[in-house]
């Protein structure tokens, strides 16, 4: 009887140590939650699909992602944006450079124009051009949407295609998916979106004569250009580390998802604009 009673404590230990292990492993299993720029949410959905671990991907535009990794509520910042260029203290985020991609005005089609010039771009965004007419198109109102305060694209646009311009008017939109159909949708439209969001329907417009295209991104011959950053709060787990080096290094899908890989770029851009060869 007492070896029968051993024999089943033993037993009972054993399972229970083995139910231990496994809930330990469950637990270990690594989570990943991902929050900010919609401009990156289709490369990273790529990307956390080829994973085993978890991995939650939420929008919100840079300088919410920025805030929440910062504050550790995410365990990535998605940015168009680097950190310096926002309120969130940059101190001990660390930088994961994974992409550029190129940004464009989009216009409806039946507006009639291709080609505009910075200070007729400007006007536009500013409400001093209020018809397409004015600008070689048809009779057509002029209705402009401009992204959320925060968007990394918005902030990349404003500095690097309106530059500067003061007074930006126009209809709020919160997501590169929602600015895309607004303008496909809205007669006389114009918005803006990363290269990676551009669809059939909207009308990419020329700048000063320059076609907005990958080749001329990587030489600085069209200059709205943002690099796709991954930001984590200090160094990275192993896990982590794996995850944003995939991303950095499948060219192939960056390519194929309308982004441009950095090894492609034959200029580099510091924070505060400064463009620097790469030769």
């Amino acid at each position: 009887m007492k070896k029968l009673t051993w024999l089943l404590c033993s037993l009972l230990v054993l399972g229970l140590t083995g139910c231990g292990i496994h809930q330990a492993t469950a637990k270990n299993d690594p989570t990943i939650t991902i929050a900010g720029s919609t401009a990156m949410q289709p490369l990273l959905k790529a990307a956390a699909n080829a994973q085993k671990n978890t991995i939650t991907i939420k929008g919100g535009g840079s300088a919410a992602g920025l805030n929440a990794v910062a504050t550790d509520k995410v365990t990535i910042g998605a940015a168009d944006m680097f950190a310096e260029n926002s309120n969130t203290p940059a101190v001990k985020l660390v930088d994961h450079q994974i992409a550029v991609v190129g940004i464009a005005p989009i216009i409806d089609p039946d507006a009639g124009v291709s080609n505009l010039t910075t200070d007729q771009l400007k006007a536009v965004f500013a409400g001093k051009l209020t018809n397409w007419q004015q600008l070689g198109g048809k009779a057509m109102p002029i209705k402009v949407f401009v992204r959320e305060a925060g968007s990394g694209t918005r902030t990349a646009f404003e500095a690097l295609a309106l530059r500067g311009v003061q007074g930006v008017q126009g209809h709020v939109l919160n997501s590169s998916q929602a600015m895309v159909k607004q303008v496909k949708n809205t007669p006389g439209a114009i918005g803006y979106v990363a290269f990676s969001a551009l669809q059939a329907g909207v009308r990419p417009l020329l700048l000063n004569g320059v076609n907005p295209t990958d080749a001329n991104v990587t030489t600085n011959r069209w200059e709205i250009w943002a690099y796709e950053h991954l930001y984590t709060n200090g160094a990275p787990s192993a896990p982590v580390a794996k995850f944003i080096h995939q991303v950095q290094t499948d060219d192939a899908q960056i390519k194929q998802l309308g982004y441009i890989p950095t090894s492609a770029m034959q200029v580099a851009r510091t924070h505060d604009g400064q463009i620097e060869d790469t030769y």
